[in-house]
């Protein structure tokens, strides 16, 4: 058997018997492709809704299913790879048709700079009401989880975040999908 074949086949049976360490291994190898061909796929208005650290997440986890699932078979190294890689472009197009479909394109977005005229000193009464809502509402939360809120609302990626904040980039998606699942239950 080859070396390559070995090599397929030690990441086709990390897999699917979900070895951990292997399957880390595999991620890190490719994780960094992985974004630059999502990132391929992301235009500058799509970035303020996903981010190619996201999509090459997302892709990894479905191709890491199929694999556990053993969906697939490889005759070498490079079918493996090829297969992640297409896995992640296919992903990162559909999150690009979700986000630029009619009813949620970012063309219908309207932010708030483009609200308030920020000529004026003073906000409107309506504004007023508007901003004490969203404060309070981020007041409710602890305060690492405002400054996560602040620095995701700027625009950091979740890697930046964990760097500033000196966590994982993984305790930085838990406590996000905290605070989605606390704001959505507040909205309902």
């Amino acid at each position: 058997m080859s070396e390559s074949n070995k090599t397929t086949q030690r990441w086709v049976n990390a897999f699917k018997q979900s070895d951990d360490t292997a399957i880390g291994e595999f991620w890190k190898e490719h994780e960094a492709r992985l974004k630059r061909i999502a990132a391929r796929y992301i235009s500058v208005p799509l970035k303020q809704r996903i981010d190619e650290q996201d999509i090459a997440q997302t892709a990894f986890r479905t191709f890491a299913r199929r694999m556990n699932e053993q969906d697939y078979e490889f005759d070498n190294r490079d079918d493996i790879a090829n297969l992640l890689f297409a896995i992640a472009a296919n992903k990162a197009k559909e999150k690009a048709r979700y986000h630029l479909r009619q009813k949620r394109g970012i063309d219908q977005e309207v932010y708030l700079s483009h609200l308030a005229n920020l000529d004026r000193a003073e906000p409107t009464p309506d504004e007023q009401v508007a901003f004490n809502e969203i404060f309070e509402l981020i007041g409710a939360f602890a305060e690492d989880e405002q400054k996560i809120i602040q620095l995701r609302m700027e625009g950091h990626s979740q890697q930046n975040i964990a760097t500033q904040l000196r966590c994982s980039e993984r305790t930085v998606r838990r406590k996000l999908k905290v605070i989605q699942k606390q704001l959505e239950g507040i909205i309902d």
